[in-house]
Order: C-alpha cells, then structure tokens, then sequence
C-alpha cells in the first residue's frame, strides 16, 4: 500500500493478496484478479480496472461495482485516470 497525501492506494494483482479495506482510497485492480467488493461497500474506495485485466473481468468489477455502489473506472475503455490529490496539510 502507498499513501500520497493521506490518500491510501492499493493494487491487487493477485487474487488471494489481503485487504484492509477501512484504510484504501483506491484500489487498481490488475492481472484479472479477484476482489472481494462486498468487504468494501462501507469505505467505498475508488475500483480502478487496468488495462492488464481481460474485458470479461472488467465487466464483472463493473457489475460489482454498481452492486455495492462503487465507483468504477475502466482504464480500457476511459483511458487514462488523471487524479488531483491537493496537499491537505497545508
């Protein structure tokens, strides 16, 4: 896990790879691995889908996603995710 700013980022890329999920911000998802979403509809954290996932994987988190009410970003189909993290110390 990174953190950036108190934003707490996390990629899984394999599929038994543990989650806390009271501490993430963001998740990347990648290499079509499998993440628990139920687990997370309280902290909803940002789901990133990379471009290492196949479209049937993307699909399913997109699912999921709108299931638990999780916002979902598709890197394949929305191109690159450009985020704003402002400097909340200062």
């Amino acid at each position: 896990m990174k953190q950036i700013n108190k934003k707490r980022f996390l990629n899984i890329s394999q599929s038994n790879q543990k989650l806390n999920s009271d501490s993430v911000n963001y998740i990347l998802v990648s290499h079509n691995s499998f993440v628990n979403l139920n687990t997370l509809k309280m902290s909803k954290p940002l789901i990133i889908g990379d471009c290492s996932n196949k479209n049937k994987t993307l699909q399913r988190l997109k699912k999921e996603c709108a299931k638990y009410h999780l916002q979902f970003y598709n890197i394949k189909e929305q191109r690159a995710l450009i985020l704003s993290i402002k400097n909340e110390e200062l």
